[in-house]
């Protein structure tokens, strides 16, 4: 086969280095990053293509926030991540054709508007996934993937479980911002969940489903791309057990997740990655940008 031109420079392009070994201070990756990205198709694989120069990145709790305000920290840096900025960085890589796109969709991915404390996607079911869901990042994979094995787990928040919340006790939101109401996750049973990974298309998102307690605002805990290595299911997530970004073999992962009685985890949903691009073009209009 004879490749184009426009092809064979493509693989000339040098894979950049780790995420996390840019200098101290870098918030956007180099040009030469996204020139390598652009090799793959923009959303689930390019996604999945931006998460592996993350690979081994130190874990650290809450990374990101407004700047300024109650979370000071960075919107946007490299050198750390926690499970959640670890998939939301690397989404926000999969559709930024150039540097000037990357804050604004990881923004419009980390947010329900303005990029500040209160209006952040604070909670995943509530907030996060169906918000994610409707700007067309994410669609759900659950019930197409685990057919009938799939169940629905919901979670419902009151004015009155708020008030008693005993997770994530310390995010305070106006009254306008508490997410009250009933959502719901389709979701494969853990113990069944090996049983369909070979099923998963790399670069899927898992979401950890924990069992419902009325006091705690939230049920997903955990997040991840599923990536098989020459047949083997692997989560690739930024990990408190390991205490970095790592690929760890999912029955490994499943194993660990069915001993914990404290808060037992009932089953992960899938979740697809989706080319955003019509929106994204909304967002960055320069045409380098948003290709």
């Amino acid at each position: 086969m004879i490749l184009s031109l426009t092809a064979v420079a493509l693989l000339a392009v040098p894979r950049p280095p780790p995420l996390w070994k840019l200098p101290k201070g870098t918030a956007t990756p180099p040009p030469e990053t996204f020139a390598w990205l652009a090799r793959f198709p923009r959303g689930r694989a390019r996604a999945l293509a931006a998460s592996s120069l993350m690979l081994e990145t130190p874990y650290q709790e809450g990374p990101l926030g407004e700047g300024t305000g109650p979370d000071p920290d960075p919107r946007i840096r490299f050198d750390a991540v926690d499970c959640q900025t670890f998939v939301e960085e690397a989404l926000a890589l999969g559709e930024a054709a150039a540097p000037d796109a990357l804050l604004p969709i990881l923004d419009d991915i980390r947010y329900g508007g303005a990029p500040t404390y209160e209006q952040r996607d604070h909670f995943m079911m509530s907030q996060w996934v169906p918000r994610n869901e409707a700007k067309g990042y994410l669609r759900d994979a659950t019930v197409s993937i685990a057919g009938p094995v799939a169940q629905t787990e919901r979670k419902r928040i009151t004015a009155k479980s708020w008030a008693a919340r005993r997770s994530a006790a310390a995010i305070q939101l106006p009254a306008d911002r508490v997410p009250l109401g009933e959502w719901a996750l389709p979701v494969v049973p853990l113990g069944q969940l090996l049983d369909v990974a070979a099923k998963i298309p790399d670069g899927a998102l898992l979401l950890v489903v924990r069992a419902d307690r009325w006091t705690y605002p939230e049920r997903v805990t955990h997040l991840g791309f599923l990536v098989h290595h020459q047949g083997v299911p692997f989560l690739r997530h930024a990990s408190t057990v390991f205490h970095r970004v790592v690929d760890e073999p999912l029955d490994h992962f499943v194993a660990r997740n069915a001993r914990y009685d404290w808060w037992p985890v009932v089953g992960m949903s899938v979740l697809s990655i989706r080319d955003a691009g019509a929106r994204v073009a909304r967002l960055v209009p320069s045409p380098t940008a948003a290709k």
